[in-house]
């Protein structure tokens, strides 16, 4: 059985790999095809406006930024399918952050396009974790007009740490050449950190 699944994720990798390999032009992805690893990112090339607009510390940091989120994605998705994300946990994550604010969380996403009718409760939690957290740490001041009835972030934050290293999570794609995640201070009359 054991050698059965071996064999099915190989064939998986060979079959990602094809598609990958369909996708792209191979210098596009910059190494060999056969020498990346079993899960790969695709992130789109920034247009020829934004590379003539911003400066390359913006633009590496608006990558990592995307990488970022599509890594939470990655790691969340990844533990549904190991069977660490059921729906036991998902209540615990819901009854954590609050059901009127989980409600209200995925008519927004619903509303932005970002999970699709009927969007289950893992898919809404999957894609909360992955905005929440990539506003938290790159774009903090659009958190409170984003997610307006969210009000102890600490405790969302606690709650999303049950499943994501989100700090390893933000050092295993940060550039070399890019500033490291400003520092936290409580905004005035709210719980939500601002980066400065």
């Amino acid at each position: 059985q054991q050698r059965a699944a071996a064999e099915r994720a190989k064939a998986d990798v060979e079959n990602a790999r094809a598609a990958l390999a369909e996708l792209t032009e191979p210098e596009e992805i910059g190494e060999g095809l056969r020498d990346l690893a079993g899960e790969v990112l695709l992130v789109s090339r920034p247009s020829p406006r934004e590379l003539g607009s911003r400066d390359r510390r913006d633009l590496v940091t608006r990558l990592w930024r995307t990488v970022f989120h599509a890594r939470v994605h990655q790691v969340l998705e990844r533990k549904a399918r190991e069977g660490g994300l059921g729906d036991a946990d998902l209540r615990q994550r819901i009854g954590r952050i609050g059901q009127t604010e989980f409600d209200e969380i995925r008519a927004i996403l619903r509303h932005d396009d970002l999970v699709m009718p009927p969007g289950d409760d893992r898919e809404v939690y999957i894609e909360f974790a992955a905005l929440y957290l990539e506003l938290r740490n790159f774009a903090p001041g659009l958190l409170l007009t984003t997610f307006p009835g969210l009000d102890d972030h600490e405790q969302v934050a606690a709650t999303l740490a049950q499943d994501l290293d989100v700090a390893a999570l933000l050092a295993d794609g940060k550039p070399a050449d890019v500033a490291a995640v400003a520092t936290t201070r409580a905004l005035a009359g709210t719980s939500m950190p601002s980066f400065s």
